[in-house]
């Protein structure tokens, strides 16, 4: 998928407009290195910072996965000297099953945001109550 948004003319630094989160920052946020990696080598900015000034490696730290941290430092992100220890109030949970981020990353790494020839979700209908017989 990050192939093809980067085809499209995607650009993988651009943050979302709530808290200033890059692609980087979203893909250590869902604790997800395959998409961290292909992120770093397609060129997205290890450096990026949110609003608040938080950097994807200083995201990294406070996840428990060490493969993230590792692989944006092979990448040349900045220590996270100056920044604190606490999630800031952007910061999703790493438990979080939102349905909406695979929405949510399309808007912020598109620049157009949705397409406007996207077909509206399809809503889920409760299957119908089993007939006593």
């Amino acid at each position: 998928m990050v192939r093809l948004l980067r085809k499209a003319g995607a650009d993988l630094n651009k943050p979302e407009p709530t808290c200033g989160r890059s692609p980087l920052h979203l893909a250590v946020e869902a604790q997800a290195p395959d998409v961290l990696e292909l992120l770093l080598k397609a060129g997205a900015d290890p450096a990026a910072r949110m609003y608040g000034g938080r950097t994807p490696l200083g995201s990294a730290t406070l996840r428990p996965n060490p493969v993230l941290a590792r692989l944006l430092r092979a990448h040349g992100a900045p220590e996270p000297e100056d920044e604190d220890d606490k999630p800031g109030p952007c910061s999703s949970s790493s438990d979080s099953d939102s349905g909406d981020e695979a929405d949510e990353y399309d808007d912020i790494v598109v620049h157009s945001g949705r397409s406007p020839h996207r077909l509206p979700p399809i809503p889920v209908s409760k299957p119908p109550p089993d007939d006593p017989i």
